[in-house]
């Protein structure tokens, strides 16, 4: 069965891609051509959800927000039969509580009491008599009930307000096909013909023909008529054949033929000025489509193609106040999005902010994601060049226009604290990656940019837990061990430091660096074999690395062994006769040896080698 939504469903499905679905036809129903078989008759289940609008509550008195809140509560368990009586006392309570009407249906439909859900959606329709939604399910419930012509007038009420909705048009036509194949052979039902002018007779001929889908039938019924016509409507028909055969430069000849006869003719001022819209010339469709809201200012559709138009042809002051009206009424993600430009460009930044970010809280679809991030594509790939090329103040000042219309994003804030740290602003740089984790607390990146920060600053303690929180966010790697482990030697945690610096081997055994820094941190922890066997694989790794091998040396003296320690300088010497702490070693050595004579001599050596070593 077909369910009545609840509090604002999901939009209906408009399914309109194709420039003549897009189309906005009014007084005149008109049905889609169809090719394949109809499928059956019987509704699939809408899916509902329950959305609570506060403002609509408020209007209401307590005991019926108490009653209709107590009801949703049993409503989302599936306890229909407890929810309905109380929805139907918070309409007691309140009769014009709107949302009670619209819940009570849907109670109503979930147990199958369809005769009761009839009552209800008339009930709901006084109070909202242009509700698209209620009318077409409403015709859903007759078409169960099997209540035939019911199902159709509430169709066409439907179409009346929505007049290219799909799903509705293929509905009606069902019923159409149908009654006719129920009631056939009949003679042709001759057309009920409201006017009696020779043009009226020929616009009513035509008009059954483009009921029919026989749109070309019945442009040839307008086209032969030769005699005067002052009715809008019959170029207005007219316009219409074109545009379903695609004749778009003759629809909008026959759409200023309407308008010359009647320069408000609201259709045709409406639909032509979405013509001119989808055109992109903006100017022509303000001038258009403000003739028409002016006959129907309510039309929620009308207005927002108005104030877009507006916003797309640089209008801000025009399109800002019905953006500012239309998005909280109808609580439209893409109004919120594009108000949030508007007021961007009017210089309004904070409000633009909490616009965009209700814009994001509203797109359940996903669907403003594409223009946010194609929006933040743009700007990223031209941070990107200047980047590339250099102009990091360049890229700054993309980022940072970027940054006012999409603060929330914190790949922006990342990409400009690297651009900082480029022109050597470590502060700036420090308060965008600062704001980089506050928005995305895992953001791996940025810990590790702001743990090389401190680092840098001589904070080994922040420095250590911002690579920790780097590598619980995810970044293992070898280069973030290496750093928590240069963070802690630092601040004479010898013990972790090692054990970080081991996790670094393991990510990249190929690194002569780690093995010296875990050497280190061996050294300090007296643990002197495992600290030359490190050194030793750095050796390995490069024979030239001469700090390494000058701290086998320093492990040799700390445990006595004078004769290796020589042996080991004698070494380095070979490799760099100018190291001077080599000959400080031999020195060192040969007089913990009683070879004072010798010591003296190296001694002097490293001095005059490295002054600084006196």
């Amino acid at each position: 069965m077909y369910l009545c939504k609840l509090p604002n469903l999901a939009k209906k499905e408009d399914g309109a891609t194709t420039e003549q679905e897009k189309l906005r036809i009014l007084d005149i129903p008109f049905i889609l051509p169809r090719h394949s078989k109809p499928k059956a008759m019987t509704p699939k289940l809408l899916l509902i959800s329950l959305l609570l609008f506060s403002g609509t509550l408020l209007a209401q008195n307590k005991a019926a927000i108490k009653a209709y809140n107590t009801a949703l509560s049993y409503y989302q368990s599936r306890d229909y039969e407890t929810a309905a009586p109380l929805f139907e006392q918070a309409i007691q309570e309140s009769p014009d509580f709107y949302y009670a009407h619209r819940s009570l249906i849907s109670c109503y439909e979930q147990m199958g009491q369809l005769d009761k859900a009839v009552l209800a959606y008339l009930a709901a329709l006084k109070l909202a008599p242009h509700d698209f939604d209620l009318h077409f399910n409403l015709s859903q419930t007759y078409i169960q009930l099997e209540e035939w012509a019911a199902a159709k007038k509430a169709l066409e009420q439907s179409l009346d307000i929505s007049p290219t909705d799909r799903k509705a048009l293929q509905s009606l036509e069902q019923i159409e096909r149908y009654l006719a194949q129920k009631e056939a052979p009949k003679e042709e039902q001759v057309i009920k013909e409201e006017r009696s002018s020779p043009s009226d007779k020929v616009y009513n001929a035509a008009l059954a023909l483009y009921r029919k889908g026989e749109y070309q039938q019945a442009r040839g019924q307008l086209q032969a008529f030769s005699g005067q016509v002052s009715q809008a409507d019959f170029y207005y028909l007219w316009a219409l054949c074109e545009q379903q055969l695609g004749e778009r430069t003759a629809a909008i000849e026959q759409y200023e033929a309407a308008l010359a006869l009647d320069d408000r003719h609201f259709n045709s001022n409406y639909n032509l000025g979405i013509l001119y819209y989808n055109d992109r010339n903006y100017e022509e469709a303000q001038a258009l489509l403000e003739t028409a809201y002016q006959k129907q200012p309510k039309k929620k559709d009308l207005a927002k193609h108005l104030a877009l138009s507006y916003y797309l042809g640089n209008n801000m002051e025009k399109a800002e106040p019905f953006l500012a009206k239309l998005a909280p009424k109808i609580q439209s993600a893409e109004l919120y999005y594009y108000w949030s430009k508007t007021l961007l460009q009017l210089g309004r930044k904070k409000e633009s902010q909490k616009a965009l970010a209700r814009a994001k809280k509203l797109d359940k679809s996903g669907e403003l994601q594409v223009d946010i991030q194609n929006d933040l594509a743009e700007y990223g790939q031209l941070a990107s060049e200047y980047r590339k090329n250099g102009n990091y103040q360049k890229a700054i000042e993309v980022l940072e226009e970027a940054i006012a219309k999409h603060g929330d994003e914190a790949a922006l804030h990342f990409n400009l604290g690297l651009n900082y740290l480029e022109v050597g602003n470590s502060l700036k740089a420090q308060k965008e990656f600062a704001k980089t984790v506050a928005l995305t607390p895992g953001h791996a990146k940025a810990y590790s940019a702001l743990g090389d920060i401190h680092y840098q600053a001589e904070k080994y303690s922040e420095a250590a837990a911002y690579f920790k929180a780097c590598i619980e966010a995810g970044m293992q790697d070898a280069y973030s061990y290496y750093q928590l482990g240069s963070s802690l030697y630092k601040l004479n945690r010898f013990q972790e430091s090692a054990e970080s610096f081991e996790q670094a081997i393991a990510k990249n055994p190929k690194e002569k660096q780690f093995y010296f820094a875990l050497g280190l941190s061996y050294l300090r922890q007296k643990k002197n074999d495992l600290s030359i066997q490190n050194f030793e694989k750095a050796l390995a790794l490069d024979p030239y690395f001469i700090d390494a091998q000058y701290h086998i040396c320093v492990n040799y003296i700390e445990t006595n062994r004078f004769l290796d320690a020589i042996d080991e300088a004698e070494k380095i010497i070979e490799k760099d006769p100018k190291f001077a702490k080599a000959y400080l070693t031999l020195a060192h050595s040969h007089k913990r040896l009683g070879n004072l004579a010798e010591a003296d001599k190296y001694r002097k050596k490293a001095i005059r080698l490295d002054p600084s070593l006196r």
